[in-house]
């Protein structure tokens, strides 16, 4: 195969010496199974295998993501990663596929959230949220918009006009949110409305009658339906349902806007600019303790644990959805939206930056990559 003529073009020019040969046709093995047949995880493992200093570290080979050139042929360096390195390295990379996106009608893939394939442009609209199920990516546009894939990848979306009855995501201070549940897809909207469709590609659309906007995903759990939203500088609102298809609405005072909302330990926590709600039925709602003067963006619920980000590029962590733990710093980022797979955290936000953390350690951001100039504003995850 074309790796085995690699390798054996390399110990040719190389004396390797007998555990490096074995390493070396160990790694050859592995890119051989059909298990490493994507083109960017065989690169990014010999990537690994173009050793270096620091070439027992997974996080610093990581470096290597993306390249062409990944073995240097005259190179003084035979450092080769340990096992576990290589072990760990390909264990983080191989995850299902994203997308992440944002303004000016951006769309970026990714096939593992690590390396990430430049972003393409697919019409011209801001695009709000994204999210996986029935099969495809569904993604959400300020103009209350829509285009969907099956594979996320370039070419691939086919876009759907505005679905009417005035319905449109905006541009306030948070992005209107898509969430899937029970079968069902969910968007928030402007002036009190609530689209859903049971494809992603048909849509209906519910008047609540509120004039404030539907920031917040969809959420449920205790056998309620949940969105919240709110406008810049008013009292935030939220929305309750027991079916998800009709609503009842209620103002929080002195709230300003929600945009994150997430179900977990039994309560719903609510987020947004002036701190937080939370509440285990969805109608009853009391303060939490959180940390004030953030601009709270997101929040997801993941092993055991609430995690929510901010405009100003800080994280907080809670167990009960309750009490949060003082905000830490991640870089300088302005991050807007959160996911969490089975094997990492995905960060995305202003300026075109991604920065991921391994499950295994949620306050070793790695440094965030720049991929493009937009806000990216939604990611999701193929299931």
């Amino acid at each position: 195969t074309k790796i085995m003529d690699v390798i054996m073009k390399f110990l040719k020019l190389k004396k390797l010496g007998i555990l490096g040969t074995i390493i070396f046709f160990s790694i050859a093995s592995f890119l051989n199974n059909p298990l490493f047949s994507n083109a960017s995880v065989s690169q990014s493992v010999l990537g690994v295998a173009k050793g270096g200093t620091n070439a027992n570290n997974v996080e610093s080979a990581q470096k290597n993501l993306g390249r062409t050139d990944i073995i240097s042929f005259d190179s003084t360096d035979n450092q080769f990663p340990s096992s576990k390195a290589v072990y760990d390295y390909i264990d983080i990379s191989l995850d299902n596929k994203f997308v992440a996106v944002g303004t000016g009608g951006n769309i970026a893939y990714s096939n593992g959230g690590i390396s990430w394939q430049e972003p393409t442009q697919v019409g011209s609209i801001n695009w709000r949220s994204a999210i996986w199920g029935a099969g495809k990516f569904v993604v959400l546009g300020g103009a209350g918009n829509f285009t969907y894939s099956a594979t996320g990848e370039p070419g691939s979306w086919s876009e759907i006009g505005t679905i009417g009855n005035s319905f449109a995501c905006g541009s306030e201070n948070g992005t209107c949110k898509l969430s899937y549940i029970n079968g069902r897809f969910y968007a928030g909207g402007q002036v009190g409305k609530i689209a859903y469709s049971d494809d992603g590609i048909s849509w209906n659309v519910v008047n609540t009658g509120q004039t404030k906007s539907f920031l917040s995903p969809v959420t449920y759990g205790n056998g309620k339906y949940v969105i919240a939203g709110g406008t810049y500088g008013y009292d935030g609102i939220i929305g309750y349902s027991s079916d998800g298809l009709t609503w009842t609405n209620i103002s929080i005072p002195d709230s300003n806007f929600f945009a994150g909302l997430a179900f977990g330990n039994g309560v719903f926590t609510l987020l947004g600019a002036a701190g937080g709600v939370y509440s285990s039925d969805g109608v009853v709602w009391n303060n939490i303790n959180i940390t004030t003067g953030q601009q709270w963006r997101n929040i997801i619920y993941k092993d055991n644990r609430f995690l929510a980000v901010s405009e100003s590029s800080y994280l907080t962590s809670s167990s009960d959805g309750i009490n949060y733990e003082t905000p830490y710093k991640v870089f300088t980022q302005g991050w807007w939206n959160i996911i969490a797979s089975e094997k990492k955290y995905i960060l995305v936000g202003i300026g075109g930056y991604i920065s991921y953390a391994k499950n295994s350690n949620i306050l070793d951001w790695q440094t965030p990559i720049k991929l493009g100039n937009q806000a990216w504003y939604g990611i999701a995850q193929q299931q």
